[in-house]
């Protein structure tokens, strides 16, 4: 779990999938980008940006969550914590050792919509974020109890689109695939479900 640990790079893989999110992404009509800070999102939108003529600004209340002492653990030895089920299962109550709360995770990222919702009513933005946080928004969207957050799957490269207003938000769509997947990873998806459905987004197929 890599959170904000610095120099944290994407994947041979990952670099694929942001070329290929070029094409999907050209056919949205975006004003303007807004990326987290962290080098992996301004390396997934580099692509799209060069084929766009595009820039970029970066934005920390989209940066990922800060894990606090668990920055950097592998997943593998995070679940035998005892701590592990409480973020699962009762994340609304959680503040990560030396880290940020789920309350005050989500709460940047709203108070950041509302006012770009309030601003600039009738743009569309493209917002390269984290797993975590972008669950956290669309559980926001649908009025959601912040303890079934964790039953949102997000993957890496995958688009969710939101109609962001003040007073009524709708989701469009969430977790949207428009990466290409070998027929391999195309039968592991379901059965990876407990893979994909973790801190941080999971692992994607």
């Amino acid at each position: 779990m890599a959170g904000r640990t610095p120099n944290v790079y994407l994947s041979p893989q990952g670099i694929k999938q942001a070329k290929q999110l070029v094409q999907p992404i050209s056919q949205l009509k975006v004003h303007k980008v807004l990326v987290s800070p962290l080098e992996r999102c301004a390396q997934t939108i580099e692509p799209y940006l060069i084929s766009a003529k595009k820039r970029s600004y970066a934005n920390n209340s989209f940066v990922e969550m800060n894990y606090g002492d668990w920055s950097d653990k592998s997943l593998k030895d995070l679940r035998k914590l005892k701590e592990w089920k409480q973020v699962q299962e009762k994340p609304a109550k959680f503040t990560f050792p030396n880290g940020e709360s789920f309350v005050k995770a989500q709460s940047r990222v709203v108070k950041e919509l509302n006012l770009l919702a309030k601003k600039y009513p009738n743009k569309t933005f493209l917002i390269v974020s984290h797993g975590d946080i972008i669950k956290l928004a669309v559980a926001s969207s649908l009025n959601m109890k912040l303890d079934d957050f964790q039953r949102i799957v997000i993957d890496p490269a995958s688009i969710t689109a939101i109609n962001w207003d003040k007073e009524l938000k709708t989701l469009l769509y969430v977790n949207r695939k428009v990466t290409k997947r070998s027929p391999s990873a195309k039968k592991r998806v379901v059965r990876n479900l407990k893979n994909r459905r973790v801190l941080g987004g999971g692992k994607g197929e």
